[in-house]
């Protein structure tokens, strides 16, 4: 199958969801539906229709994981920021294709009751399931869909930069046609094979909103095209323009004004200073075996807490149900000893992540007060950034931060991939501070009287380290991985900094070294992500920009780095067998510049679920846990005595 060209496994793919897709349907026709106890007395008191007239004519018959769940309950979980709702954001999602990690990338219908890819994959057709409805009730049709790409992302006020790149395949966006209410075309420039995935929750967490779809009949009177009023309303809200008071009402990656009603299985009802309150949809489209309306859970309330000790100390309080993102190995023993105090079971997952902690250094750094030519010189520097890897003892921070779990390796493809090389996971990995300094010696970085090094300029070398706030095991090893690098005489200022903060400077390249986390996973992955090893371009954005704008703006790269963007640009119009030989040509590209600097791998990740949380199955070790198991299959979450 891995040899066989992508097209045919996204055919595959698509006809095994679509057969799914009718068993459900079949089913659905002979079902007697139920609702919660809440909903019921809300239809008794003529406040909402009957159970089936919220639900579309083919609903999503769900089998649980365990058992058949029964209504009820709050669940409590953890949000980071108000701009960041994490885990309460990936609980809302709904998505119009799902994808099921567990069985191997499988495609499964969502909201969309079937899609066709053409055979020479230049155009893509979604059918949506007859009689959806927004979590107002109201019909969530294709005109949702239309919105989106035409009056968001096609609107260069509200969307300056445009669409996002994997909807431009070719650089040239993708043609947007209506067929009907239910069903919907797209038309690509090029041969688009990977173009079904780019409808799952792939397209929210690469895109700068929920990828496909907003609410148009509530978002429209924001909007100038349809409410001339649209800036007078801005304006009463504390805003310029019309399109500034929209963007805050956009969708984003799970995070909206609760105005605005959803489509996943939870919406919005509260916003605070403290946290979220989310109460479930009364129109959600997916039924458990029995007949009973998803999900079982009535309400969801998240609380924000930034730092890592807030929410250690959350979860040991028994304020939390379920967690897994931003834990550290090394929180495992605290958390283990405290069960009994929290009501909650832990879990060491096994993720199969290359780089649990990764480094980028930005070789297209511009900062924001003044051009530094020099400190921009020497970021793109291979020895530089080889030396800062040689200098990094991995098996230490393998036992203090991961207490041993992980494996000292460098970035590079996951090891499941069928490219793999070891040689390219053991690339200046290896402890070597002897080696590291001889390179910076190489590079005219030489040490003064206080055994820091100057920059061949002669000034003092200061260098800023950003690592996001939010990540346990990246602060922890960061705090470590400073001392490393001032033992080869590099001065590094250590910021600990809200995760927005960090990705702000990723995305306008004014940082100089920061740290993330990443996953690269098997050959799927390459073909998705262009075997982007170095996590969506951060450490050359500028030439990236360069790049998806056709030379309009940003900076033009080195030839090198052009032939790196050739190749990740076809990647999704190759067949798989071209992905995998692209692929190879930059991992080796990787191995022999250190792009980005890989820490540790395969680490496990602790995780802590209440005690009578049903339907979770934590037997799927994954870092992206919600991926596969929670998330948008939180629905089926059941408290067993609520």
């Amino acid at each position: 199958m891995k040899n066989r060209p992508f097209r045919f496994v996204i055919l595959l793919a698509a006809f095994a969801a679509l057969t799914v897709g009718l068993v459900g349907i079949s089913a659905a026709q002979d079902m007697k539906y139920s609702e919660a106890p809440q909903l019921a007395e809300k239809v008794a008191a003529g406040e909402l229709p009957p159970v089936e007239q919220r639900l579309p004519a083919s609903p999503d018959v769900v089998t649980p994981i365990e058992q058949v769940g029964s209504y009820g309950g709050t669940l409590q979980l953890l949000a980071d920021v108000p701009t960041s709702w994490g885990d309460a954001a990936n609980v809302i999602r709904g998505f119009l294709i799902e994808r099921d990690r567990r069985t191997g990338d499988q495609l499964l219908p969502g909201l969309a009751e079937s899609w066709e890819l053409s055979e020479d994959g230049m155009q893509f057709s979604l059918t949506l399931r007859e009689g959806l409805k927004w979590s107002d009730g109201a019909p969530f049709t294709t005109d949702d869909l239309l919105f989106m790409w035409e009056d968001i992302y096609m609107n260069e006020e509200v969307t300056p930069g445009g669409p996002p790149g994997f909807f431009k395949p070719g650089g040239e966006p993708m043609q947007v046609e209506k067929i009907d209410d239910l069903t919907i075309q797209y038309t690509f420039s090029v041969p688009y094979y990977v173009a079904p995935y780019y409808f799952t929750h792939w397209g929210d967490w690469y895109g700068s909103q929920q990828c496909c779809f907003q609410a148009k009949h509530v978002l429209s009177k924001y909007h100038i095209k349809y409410n001339p009023d649209a800036d007078a309303l801005a304006k009463e809200a504390g805003f310029e323009k019309w399109f500034e008071l929209l963007q805050t009402k956009l969708v984003s990656n799970g995070v909206h004004d609760p105005e605005v009603p959803g489509m996943g299985p939870w919406v919005p009802v509260e916003v605070t200073t403290d946290g979220i309150r989310l109460e479930r949809n009364p129109y959600y489209y997916r039924v458990d075996t029995e007949g009973q309306q998803l999900p079982y859970i009535d309400s969801i309330r998240a609380t924000y807490r930034a730092s890592n000790e807030e929410r250690i100390l959350s979860i040991i309080a028994g304020d939390v149900d379920f967690r897994i993102s931003a834990l550290s190995p090394s929180d495992f023993p605290v958390l283990q000893e405290n069960e009994a105090n929290g009501g909650y079971t832990t879990y060491l997952l096994n993720p199969e992540m290359p780089a649990a902690i990764d480094i980028h250094v930005n070789l297209t750094y511009t900062p924001h007060d003044e051009e530094d030519p020099v400190l921009a010189d020497l970021f793109r520097e291979a020895r530089f950034r080889q030396a800062l890897s040689l200098a990094i003892n991995r098996d230490e921070v393998n036992e203090l931060v991961f207490l041993g779990t992980a494996e000292s390796v460098q970035l590079t493809v996951n090891r499941d991939s069928t490219i793999y090389k070891e040689e390219w996971a053991k690339a200046y990995a290896q402890y070597d501070p002897a080696a590291a300094n001889a390179l910076l010696d190489e590079l005219g970085l030489t040490k003064g009287p206080d055994g820091m090094r100057t920059r061949p300029d002669g000034s003092p070398l200061k260098l800023v380290f950003q690592v996001p706030q939010q990540l346990a095991p990246n602060v922890q090893a960061s705090e470590l991985i400073v001392k490393y690098w001032k033992d080869i005489g590099l001065d590094v200022n250590l910021q600990i900094q809200d995760i927005s903060l960090v990705v702000n400077g990723l995305i306008d390249a004014s940082y100089q070294i920061s740290s993330f986390l990443y996953e690269l996973g098997g050959d799927l992955n390459l073909a998705m992500n262009g075997s982007d090893v170095w996590n969506n371009f951060a450490s050359v954005r500028r030439w990236q920009e360069w790049n998806n704008s056709g030379g309009e703006t940003g900076v033009e790269p080195p030839d090198e780095w052009k032939r790196i963007f050739e190749l990740h640009n076809r990647r999704a119009n190759v067949p798989m067998e071209q992905v995998l030989q692209d692929a190879t040509e930059m991992m080796q590209f990787q191995a022999d510049n250190i792009v980005t600097i890989g820490v540790v791998g395969y680490a496990q990740a602790p995780a802590i679920i209440k005690n009578g949380l049903m339907n979770t199955d934590p037997t799927f070790g994954d870092i992206w846990i919600w991926d596969r198991i929670g998330g948008h299959r939180a629905y089926q979450w059941f408290w067993q005595n609520p």
